[in-house]
């Protein structure tokens, strides 16, 4: 529930999607549910496996890395994904995302990335257009990893 409580604040504060993994399985996310935009693509198993293959990519880089990674997903999505350390221990990581820049160059990009699987192209663009946008991306990643190593004592 505390988990809960925390994950929907930095929700309120950042407007990312965050998910909690632990051993690399979610443990916890706030809002419960994903972004209509990636919802939809969840359905179509190409694009799924897609979606999969990046999240699987970045969980390696940050496990290589140990540090924050911002990327972009197969999709033009910008996400990030940090570990979490209690006392110097690694206790999880934090996948947060997904965002879009206002450019009209890259919601193009995502519409033509995407459009081979959506059969509706109005659906298409609606669901485009409910991606969140945060011109802060990067500073509210390292805001929220600053936050959590404060609580965590890292």
């Amino acid at each position: 529930e505390n988990l809960e409580s925390l994950l929907k604040s930095l929700y309120l504060i950042s407007g990312l999607n965050i998910n909690f993994l632990t051993s690399m399985k979610p443990a916890a996310s706030y809002p419960h549910q994903k972004y209509p935009f990636c919802y939809a693509l969840s359905k179509n198993p190409e694009a799924l496996a897609h979606c999969t293959a990046s999240d699987q990519q970045a969980i390696e880089h940050v496990k290589r890395e140990e540090k924050i990674y911002i990327y972009q997903c197969h999709f033009h999505l910008y996400e990030g994904i940090m570990p979490l350390y209690s006392y110097g221990s690694l206790t999880g990581h934090l996948m947060l995302g997904q965002t879009i820049t206002k450019s009209p160059i890259h919601h193009a990009q995502v519409i033509e990335t995407a459009s081979p699987f959506f059969e509706n192209k109005e659906e298409l663009y609606d669901t485009v257009s409910k991606i969140s946008f945060n011109h802060f991306f990067r500073l509210s990643i390292v805001f929220i990893k600053n936050a959590l190593n404060k609580m965590f004592k890292a």
